[in-house]
Protein backbone atom coordinates (compact mmCIF):
# COMPACT_ATOMS: atom_id res chain seq x y z
CA UNK A 1 0.00 0.00 0.00
CA UNK A 2 3.02 2.64 0.37
CA UNK A 3 3.52 2.34 -2.86
CA UNK A 4 -0.02 3.41 -3.97
CA UNK A 5 0.53 6.09 -1.43
CA UNK A 6 3.58 7.09 -3.05
CA UNK A 7 1.99 7.48 -6.25
CA UNK A 8 -0.80 9.44 -4.91
CA UNK A 9 1.57 12.36 -4.56
CA UNK A 10 4.30 12.06 -6.63
CA UNK A 11 3.31 15.14 -9.02
CA UNK A 12 4.17 17.29 -5.72
CA UNK A 13 7.65 17.98 -6.04
CA UNK A 14 7.23 20.47 -3.95
CA UNK A 15 7.02 17.52 -1.13
CA UNK A 16 9.87 15.50 -0.03
CA UNK A 17 10.08 11.51 -0.07
CA UNK A 18 10.77 11.87 3.70
CA UNK A 19 7.14 14.51 4.20
CA UNK A 20 5.44 11.90 2.40
CA UNK A 21 6.40 8.73 4.26
CA UNK A 22 5.57 11.17 7.84
CA UNK A 23 2.56 11.80 5.99
CA UNK A 24 2.08 8.19 5.29
CA UNK A 25 2.64 7.62 9.25
CA UNK A 26 -0.81 9.73 10.01
CA UNK A 27 -3.10 8.26 7.26
CA UNK A 28 -4.99 4.99 6.93
CA UNK A 29 -5.83 3.14 3.83
CA UNK A 30 -9.38 1.74 3.95
CA UNK A 31 -11.61 0.33 0.91
CA UNK A 32 -15.79 1.32 0.72
CA UNK A 33 -17.40 -1.45 -0.58
CA UNK A 34 -20.28 0.26 -3.34
CA UNK A 35 -23.07 1.97 -1.64
CA UNK A 36 -21.25 1.97 1.31
CA UNK A 37 -21.50 5.16 3.39
CA UNK A 38 -18.00 7.24 4.62
CA UNK A 39 -19.74 9.61 6.64
CA UNK A 40 -23.60 10.23 7.18
CA UNK A 41 -24.73 13.65 8.22
CA UNK A 42 -24.37 14.41 12.17
CA UNK A 43 -21.08 12.34 12.40
CA UNK A 44 -17.92 13.60 13.31
CA UNK A 45 -15.15 13.37 10.28
CA UNK A 46 -12.09 15.04 10.35
CA UNK A 47 -10.39 13.17 7.83
CA UNK A 48 -9.06 14.38 4.44
CA UNK A 49 -9.94 11.80 1.56
CA UNK A 50 -8.10 11.05 -1.33
CA UNK A 51 -9.46 8.85 -3.81
CA UNK A 52 -6.68 5.39 -4.66
CA UNK A 53 -9.30 3.93 -6.66
CA UNK A 54 -13.43 4.29 -7.22
CA UNK A 55 -15.90 7.37 -7.07
CA UNK A 56 -17.20 8.65 -4.05
CA UNK A 57 -20.40 11.10 -3.63
CA UNK A 58 -21.05 14.21 -1.36
CA UNK A 59 -24.99 14.90 -0.98
CA UNK A 60 -27.55 16.33 1.45
CA UNK A 61 -30.59 15.43 2.33
CA UNK A 62 -33.51 18.11 1.15
CA UNK A 63 -36.39 19.22 4.07
CA UNK A 64 -38.48 17.70 1.35
CA UNK A 65 -36.60 14.26 1.52
CA UNK A 66 -34.63 15.08 -1.69
CA UNK A 67 -31.67 13.66 -2.13
CA UNK A 68 -28.84 16.61 -3.57
CA UNK A 69 -25.55 15.52 -5.24
CA UNK A 70 -23.05 18.16 -4.28
CA UNK A 71 -20.17 16.44 -6.01
CA UNK A 72 -18.05 13.50 -7.55
CA UNK A 73 -14.66 12.32 -6.67
CA UNK A 74 -12.65 10.39 -8.38
CA UNK A 75 -9.13 9.15 -8.50
CA UNK A 76 -6.47 11.04 -7.65
CA UNK A 77 -9.11 13.64 -6.31
CA UNK A 78 -9.10 14.91 -2.28
CA UNK A 79 -12.70 15.40 -1.11
CA UNK A 80 -14.32 16.15 2.74
CA UNK A 81 -16.14 18.17 4.63
CA UNK A 82 -15.34 21.68 5.21
CA UNK A 83 -17.02 22.02 8.20
CA UNK A 84 -15.46 18.91 9.78
CA UNK A 85 -12.17 19.52 8.63
CA UNK A 86 -11.95 23.11 9.43
CA UNK A 87 -14.61 23.94 12.08
CA UNK A 88 -14.53 20.38 14.14
CA UNK A 89 -18.73 20.84 13.39
CA UNK A 90 -21.08 17.83 12.93
CA UNK A 91 -21.21 16.58 8.69
CA UNK A 92 -24.21 18.66 7.59
CA UNK A 93 -23.25 15.89 4.71
CA UNK A 94 -23.28 12.94 3.50
CA UNK A 95 -20.25 10.66 1.95
CA UNK A 96 -20.94 7.60 -0.38
CA UNK A 97 -18.61 5.20 -2.33
CA UNK A 98 -20.43 4.50 -5.93
CA UNK A 99 -18.09 1.82 -6.66
CA UNK A 100 -15.53 -0.18 -5.03
CA UNK A 101 -13.30 2.35 -3.60
CA UNK A 102 -9.64 2.60 -2.43
CA UNK A 103 -9.16 5.58 -0.21
CA UNK A 104 -6.41 7.56 1.65
CA UNK A 105 -8.01 9.23 5.09
CA UNK A 106 -5.41 11.62 6.82
CA UNK A 107 -6.61 13.24 10.16
CA UNK A 108 -6.79 16.80 9.86
CA UNK A 109 -5.81 17.47 13.45
CA UNK A 110 -2.48 15.13 13.43
CA UNK A 111 -1.89 17.17 9.51
CA UNK A 112 -2.01 20.24 11.33
CA UNK A 113 0.41 18.60 14.38
CA UNK A 114 2.74 17.17 12.04
CA UNK A 115 3.14 20.34 9.55
CA UNK A 116 4.16 22.16 12.15
CA UNK A 117 7.62 20.49 11.56
CA UNK A 118 7.14 20.03 8.59
CA UNK A 119 6.06 23.53 6.57
CA UNK A 120 5.85 21.91 3.07
CA UNK A 121 2.86 19.87 4.11
CA UNK A 122 1.20 23.22 4.12
CA UNK A 123 2.00 23.67 0.53
CA UNK A 124 0.31 20.60 0.32
CA UNK A 125 -2.56 21.52 2.07
CA UNK A 126 -2.38 25.12 0.31
CA UNK A 127 -2.54 23.56 -3.30
CA UNK A 128 -5.67 21.53 -2.27
CA UNK A 129 -7.57 24.22 -0.37
CA UNK A 130 -6.81 26.14 -3.58
CA UNK A 131 -8.47 23.99 -5.71
CA UNK A 132 -11.58 23.48 -3.40
CA UNK A 133 -11.92 27.15 -3.70
CA UNK A 134 -12.30 27.28 -7.34
CA UNK A 135 -14.09 24.28 -7.70
CA UNK A 136 -16.74 25.67 -5.17
CA UNK A 137 -16.57 28.88 -7.95
CA UNK A 138 -17.13 27.12 -10.65
CA UNK A 139 -19.83 25.36 -8.90
CA UNK A 140 -21.40 28.73 -7.87
CA UNK A 141 -21.13 29.47 -11.98
CA UNK A 142 -22.48 26.27 -13.02
CA UNK A 143 -25.90 26.73 -11.22
CA UNK A 144 -25.99 30.67 -11.47
CA UNK A 145 -25.03 30.93 -15.00
CA UNK A 146 -26.02 27.53 -16.97
CA UNK A 147 -29.41 26.16 -17.61
CA UNK A 148 -29.69 22.28 -16.88
CA UNK A 149 -28.83 21.33 -20.59
CA UNK A 150 -26.16 23.68 -20.12
CA UNK A 151 -24.68 22.07 -17.11
CA UNK A 152 -25.33 18.90 -18.49
CA UNK A 153 -23.60 19.77 -21.95
CA UNK A 154 -20.98 20.85 -19.66
CA UNK A 155 -20.36 17.73 -17.51
CA UNK A 156 -20.40 15.99 -20.76
CA UNK A 157 -17.48 18.05 -22.11
CA UNK A 158 -15.36 18.15 -18.77
CA UNK A 159 -15.29 14.79 -17.36
CA UNK A 160 -17.35 12.54 -19.73
CA UNK A 161 -16.29 9.50 -17.72
CA UNK A 162 -18.70 10.66 -14.81
CA UNK A 163 -21.90 10.42 -16.82
CA UNK A 164 -20.47 7.12 -17.70
CA UNK A 165 -19.90 5.60 -14.36
CA UNK A 166 -22.45 7.26 -12.07
CA UNK A 167 -26.78 6.33 -12.47
CA UNK A 168 -28.93 9.36 -14.30
CA UNK A 169 -30.94 9.93 -10.86
CA UNK A 170 -27.91 11.40 -9.15
CA UNK A 171 -26.33 12.85 -12.18
CA UNK A 172 -30.09 14.47 -12.20
CA UNK A 173 -29.99 15.45 -9.18
CA UNK A 174 -25.87 16.91 -9.40
CA UNK A 175 -27.27 19.54 -12.28
CA UNK A 176 -30.15 20.33 -10.52
CA UNK A 177 -33.55 18.64 -12.43
CA UNK A 178 -35.66 15.39 -11.70
CA UNK A 179 -34.99 12.31 -13.63
CA UNK A 180 -37.55 12.50 -16.38
CA UNK A 181 -35.77 16.04 -16.96
CA UNK A 182 -32.81 14.54 -16.94
CA UNK A 183 -33.40 11.99 -19.39
CA UNK A 184 -35.34 14.04 -21.56
CA UNK A 185 -31.99 16.13 -21.49
CA UNK A 186 -30.16 13.23 -22.39
CA UNK A 187 -32.55 12.48 -25.64
CA UNK A 188 -32.46 16.04 -26.79
CA UNK A 189 -28.55 16.30 -27.02
CA UNK A 190 -27.35 12.90 -28.34
CA UNK A 191 -25.28 13.28 -31.17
Amino acid sequence: MLSEFLSFFKNFNFITSDDIKALYGIARIKKFKQDEHIIREGQAFPYVILVLKGLLRNYMISSSGDEKTLKFTNEKNPTGVPECLFLDLPSPEFIQALEDSTVILIDERKFRTLSKSRPRLLQLKIHNMSKGVCEMANRVRFYTMLSPEERYLDLLKTDKSIIERVEDRHLASYIGVTPVSYSRIKNRTKS
